[in-house]
């Protein structure tokens, strides 16, 4: 009887409590009287009414999702470019870039550079571009420049007009030819040293293409620009034991050297990398791009193509996440054999403040040893290279301005808007084209930026801090200690 009762005692209040209960209202009393009604509510059927209620997670899955508004940033259109710098050595160069609104133009440039890094040098460079297309796989590039390199007793004009025709997954004859390229250069360059006048002028033309037969892919690069034609081939072959490889012949008008190809990538362990590669290439000397380089050169000798028949590298990596403290991030190993057939190099002119451009044979060893330590947007990074470089013809001497060891430090901050880096790099062992030993080098730099806006950039350079004898040849000017201030704008 007991255990009947208590059961319908339970029944009962079970009964009650699922009752609706009414509570009584609350009255808030201050500035204004707020009536709260606090009672039982149905739970509606809507997705944004279970946003912060935690029965969303019982309701069946079949519920409609609520459609939410995209918020659009808006995105200025940028058509300018503009970056100018100027030296305490009487450095200035300007760079303007304008991209229109046009389907057919991509951009229109003008660019200028001026130094006179000391008394008697004088350099100034102008160049016009246009980037034109007419479809998504069709690009041409054309480009004028007017070059006047001055010194003591030697001037050199040059003038050269360029064009570049770039196109990508056309078909000609049932074969696919995804990347060809062809460059037209019509030059003319005028000399004076000490009244030794050497001029020339003529057309260039640089081809490059990749086609597509089946299996295999056929490589070409054909130069004539300098008194013998050069052409590089190579053909792909079953990959095999590598990830490609390929046989290259390379013609330099002077010697047939073939060449195999082949890149190999293993991975030993997390976060790791091994690479065996060796690159044949072939890289054309023009006297653009030496003027470029040197500005004040005497190039009376005939140009030569430079081919790296022997281009092997061992690298391997090792990649640490990046974690809050500062810590190890990065290793990296590389070793490089190269052999340069007809590599440009300096020696002694007839003037003294223009050395002679000249092609001769390098065998290059290198071995690197580079790592890095971060702390969010800190970075820090030790670099140790030993090179070897030696010329074959000229009894393996060691080649000139190439230090034996390089040691460099480099220390960066990251922190928006501001942007710092300090590095400071270490050359020894040096000697000139005399054989003579160079002094140690200590080249200390800084930089300094700032960002304005979100689109441009204004920065400060310290260059050779401590005024070491930078050099890269005796007869032109030593890179001395300067300030750089520049500012890139993008609107």
């Amino acid at each position: 009887m007991r255990r009947c009762s208590l059961f319908l005692l339970m029944c009962l209040a079970s009964g009650l409590f699922a009752q609706i209960q009414v509570l009584p209202d609350l009255e808030v009393t201050g500035e204004s009287n707020v009536r709260i009604f606090l009672y039982k509510k149905a739970l509606p059927y809507s997705y944004d009414s279970t946003l912060a209620d935690s029965s969303a997670y019982f309701l069946p899955m079949s519920l409609p999702a609520a459609e939410k508004s995209e918020v659009l940033l808006h995105v200025p259109t940028l058509r300018h470019y503009l970056h100018l710098e100027a030296g305490s050595r009487f450095d200035a160069d300007a760079h303007y870039r304008y991209h229109p609104a046009h389907q057919s133009i991509n951009a229109l440039g003008i660019r200028g550079s001026f130094k006179a890094p000391k008394s008697k040098l004088l350099s100034r460079h102008t160049s016009l571009l246009a980037d034109l297309s007419r479809q998504e796989d069709f690009s041409l590039r054309t480009q004028a420049h007017y070059f006047i390199n001055e010194a003591t007793a030697s001037r050199s004009e040059y003038l050269m007009g360029q064009m570049l025709l770039s196109t990508d997954g056309i078909r000609v004859s049932g074969m696919e030819i995804p990347e060809m390229t062809n460059e037209i250069r019509l030059h003319q360059l005028k000399q004076n040293n000490l009244n030794i006048e050497y001029s020339s002028d003529g057309l260039a033309w640089y081809h490059n293409s990749k086609l597509d037969l089946g299996r295999i892919a056929l490589t070409n690069a054909i130069h004539l620009y300098s008194p013998r034609a050069v052409i590089h081939s190579g053909i792909s072959l079953p990959s095999g034991f590598f990830d490609s490889s390929s046989v290259h012949v390379i013609y330099d008008g002077y010697h047939l050297m073939p060449s195999l190809g082949f890149s190999y990538h293993t991975v030993p362990g997390f976060d790791q990398m091994f690479t065996i590669a060796n690159e044949p290439i072939s890289i054309p000397n023009d006297y653009h791009e030496m003027l470029e380089r040197y500005r004040w050169v005497d190039q009376q000798q005939s140009r030569r193509n430079t081919s790296l028949p022997l281009n092997l590298s061992l690298r391997y990596e090792l990649v640490n996440p990046e974690g809050q403290s500062f810590q190890f991030s990065g290793l990296e190993l590389i070793n490089r054999s190269r052999y340069y057939k007809y590599r440009p190099l300096l020696r002694d002119g007839i003037a003294n403040d223009v050395p002679e451009l000249y092609f001769g044979d390098v065998f290059e060893n290198s071995s690197l040893v580079s790592a890095q330590f971060t702390e969010a947007s800190f970075s820090l990074k030790q670099t140790i290279e030993v090179s070897l470089a030696y010329l074959p013809n000229q009894s393996w001497i060691r080649q000139a301005y190439n230090p034996l060891l390089n040691v460099a430090t480099t220390a960066v901050l990251d922190k928006a808007p501001f942007h710092a880096s300090l590095s400071l790099e270490q050359r020894f062992s040096s000697r000139d084209e005399q054989l003579r030993n160079m002094p140690e080098i200590l080249d200390l730099k800084l930089r300094l930026a700032y960002d304005i806006g979100h689109y441009s950039e204004a920065y400060l350079v310290a260059d050779n801090i401590l005024n070491s004898p930078i050099r890269e040849h005796r007869a032109l000017p030593k890179k001395g200690s300067a300030v750089f201030v520049g500012l890139v704008h993008r609107f």
